[in-house]
């Protein structure tokens, strides 16, 4: 599923932080991106498949990947999801998604069914005839899996 450049809150109050984003590197207003304690004063990174330990927080707005280092600081802000915000991704697969269901990440703005290690709960039902969109409220870090209960996302 190609990343869109598509605002994906809906709802809520949400609360921003700015990242320092590399010259090198493109995100998309949407995107979720990882933030550790170690790289919320360096650089964030946008997600794939893989991180449902490590993500925290939704690009509010697009950052270009600059061909070269011109020297600057690059910040975007951020949303910091807590369980007011609601937001609409749409599913990596086709399938029907119940209210309650846990959802890990498919890809930068993707979601999708998940046993294990989720990132969101679903809020609304969505299923493939209603264009594969689900509502999702997203999980606080220390619920979910892995390293990402030992980290504090408090620091600098």
């Amino acid at each position: 599923m190609a990343t869109v450049n598509k605002q994906r809150f809906c709802h809520g109050n949400p609360n921003f932080i700015e990242v320092v984003v590399a010259y090198g590197l493109a995100v998309k207003k949407g995107d979720m991106l990882q933030l550790t304690a170690a790289n919320i004063a360096s650089a964030t990174l946008v997600v794939n498949a893989a991180d449902n330990d490590t993500f925290f927080a939704i690009a509010d707005q697009e950052h270009v990947a600059l061909t070269s280092d011109d020297s600057k600081v690059h910040k975007i802000r951020c949303i910091i999801p807590d369980p007011s915000c609601v937001f609409r991704y749409p599913l990596g697969t086709a399938c029907n998604v119940l209210v309650g269901q846990g959802l890990a990440i498919a890809g930068p703005q993707s979601l999708d069914m998940a046993s294990t290690d989720h990132v969101a709960v679903a809020v609304e039902k969505a299923d493939s005839a209603s264009g594969m969109e689900v509502d999702v409220v997203f999980c606080t870090p220390v619920l979910w899996g892995g390293a990402s209960k030992n980290v504090s996302y408090t620091a600098p």
